[in-house]
């Protein structure tokens, strides 16, 4: 997408994650009319303060020049949009005010306020006009609509044609290389280039176990009985194998620590109508709070885990997840821009790397699966947003055992 007419902010907060503008913004019950936003005096002068402040080149004139709409909120935010005039034009910025305190345990809000200025700067993050106590303003992409989980994949048409992009496929995977390629700077990530899954999932494992533990009937009925249990061993089986020496080009390839997305899924995906970009498959990727370093397999196994409608609650595994030529095309177009000349460096060799890379994105599918499943048990305990976690955890819980008895059966 074009980014000639994104609006820019004098402010001192631009791109500033350090400095913290001591405002609250209320918490507001999203069942509630956006239409009541305006009888909330409250949220409304307070969002009005913040938005004058960190973007001054808002020229608010009152409180009737402002329009302020909830875009209902991810699954650890609340999203406002916010609607005003700079030189008299219609100007936007969004307002993500973070989930409850209780929530913020999976995320840092320091790692993550870091994280999104850097990729401010760097043009592949929205603008970051500055951080407030219990959130952020930033860029708002104007008429971008999420992509649909479906048109996650190739098609055809992308199929059969290798040099030309024919799929918003394309541009997912020339995205996710870009970020993968980024040198970032010490002290803006949580690493400074070792990869944080194994940590960060036994981080989430004691706390769902603090969960589970609160509520085991609840979660047995939900889950199944004994499924908790089988899914830490698993867990175990599975860093085990994950960590150990790599044995092939292909592995030290698919393991190698990386500057990752980590959650990049149709709702991170957006994309402009029809006819409204000159490219008619760019997109732009949102919301980092989980981009950290890790190994490059697990980011691609996780979206193809969510080519298969996670989001919907009504994934296909036989159906939607990549296997066969979809795959195959998938993994070769991702190498070829990591590095464009491997594929003529590797010659007979390259078949069996490629086939070799499949293997690892199946297995570290797996990552995704379990981790997902440990933060939904965290969320259903602890989250105020209504999403129903418990049968997000069974989905992905599913999904692990399906690819588990392909890719670790032999080695569990």
């Amino acid at each position: 997408m074009s980014n000639t007419s994104r609006p820019r902010s004098t402010s001192i907060y631009v791109n500033n994650p350090s400095d913290l503008l001591p405002l609250v913004i209320p918490k507001w019950d999203l069942k509630v009319s956006s239409s009541a936003l305006k009888n909330n005096s409250l949220i409304f002068s307070t969002i009005k303060q913040i938005v004058q402040t960190l973007c001054p080149s808002m020229e608010i004139l009152d409180v009737d020049d402002l329009e302020i709409s909830q875009l209902g909120g991810g699954l650890t935010n609340v999203l406002y949009l916010v609607k005003g005039t700079e030189n008299s034009k219609n100007v936007n910025c969004l307002i993500r005010v973070n989930g409850s305190e209780e929530s913020d345990i999976l995320v840092d809000r320091s790692i993550e306020n870091r994280v999104s200025s850097y990729l401010s700067k760097s043009g592949i993050a929205p603008i970051y006009f500055g951080r407030f106590t219990n959130g952020r303003v930033e860029e708002f992409y104007a008429g971008s609509l999420p992509l649909d989980p479906g048109r996650m994949h190739p098609g055809k048409a992308q199929l059969e044609n290798s040099t030309e992009c024919k799929s918003y496929t394309w541009r997912i995977l020339e995205a996710m290389s870009k970020m993968h390629n980024l040198s970032i700077p010490p002290g803006v990530a949580k690493t400074d280039g070792e990869a944080t899954i194994w940590d960060q999932t036994e981080e989430w494992i004691k706390l769902a176990t603090e969960s589970y533990v609160k509520h085991v009937d609840k979660f047995e009925k939900g889950m199944g009985e004994g499924v908790y249990s089988e899914l830490k061993l698993k867990w175990e089986v599975l860093k085990n194998h994950l960590t150990s020496e790599p044995k092939s080009k292909a592995e030290s390839f698919s393991r190698e620590a990386v500057f990752c997305h980590m959650d990049c899924q149709s709702l991170n995906i957006l994309t402009k109508p029809e006819g409204e970009e000159e490219d008619p498959w760019a997109i732009k990727l949102i919301d980092f709070e989980y981009s950290c370093f890790n190994p490059r397999a697990i980011d691609l196994g996780n979206t193809f885990c969510e080519m298969c409608e996670c989001n919907d609650l009504k994934p296909d595994w036989n159906t939607q997840y990549p296997e066969g030529d979809e795959a195959k095309w998938i993994v070769e177009k991702y190498v070829d821009f990591q590095n464009p000349g491997m594929r003529e460096e590797m010659g007979e060799e390259w078949e069996e790397f490629i086939q070799g890379v499949r293997v690892e994105i199946d297995k570290h599918s797996l990552l995704s699966h379990f981790g997902w499943c440990f933060w939904s048990i965290i969320q259903d305990d602890v989250s105020v947003i209504d999403f129903d976690y418990m049968l997000y955890a069974k989905i992905r819980w599913g999904g692990a055992m399906w690819m588990w008895d392909r890719v670790m059966a032999d080695i569990e």
